[in-house]
């Protein structure tokens, strides 16, 4: 990907979390505050990471997290 598809990605899975999470409020207990709202939205990302944790996926999963650390992202 280039720079910007990769903006372009980055943008749609952001928009899509926010949505979903947006969406969803009405639901949502009126006492929730910060703390649930940021665990549900962590939830939420992390749901749409899944590909990484499959076991096939596991030489990529290193070295993503090698180059995270390595580059301080």
């Amino acid at each position: 990907m280039d720079s910007n598809e990769k903006r372009r990605f980055i943008k749609d899975l952001c928009d899509n979390i926010k949505s979903t999470v947006v969406d969803s409020i009405s639901k949502m207990p009126e006492e929730w505050d910060g703390i649930e709202l940021r665990q549900l939205i962590a939830d939420k990302a992390r749901e749409s990471t899944y590909i990484l944790d499959r076991p096939e996926n596991r030489k990529r999963r290193r070295e993503y997290r090698n180059e995270v650390l390595v580059r301080n992202l």
